[in-house]
């Protein structure tokens, strides 16, 4: 799925979807290399959606 429905999903910005990935708390990849849209792993999003629900919403938190 791209980073904004990712986002959607989460309720997140796409700023953090983005941070996320870059963090590895999601996981990603680039079909055509660096120049391309970035996809997220729709099964990471599920799990973050199952994290956050299970930590009152704590998922990704510093």
């Amino acid at each position: 799925m791209t980073v904004k429905e990712a986002a959607y999903r989460l309720r997140k910005t796409d700023d953090t979807v983005l941070r996320w990935l870059r963090d590895g708390r999601l996981r990603g990849w680039q079909p055509g290399g660096k120049c391309c849209a970035v996809l997220v792993c729709e099964a990471s999003v599920r799990e973050a959606l199952e994290c956050q629900a299970g930590s009152d919403g704590k998922f990704g938190a510093a």
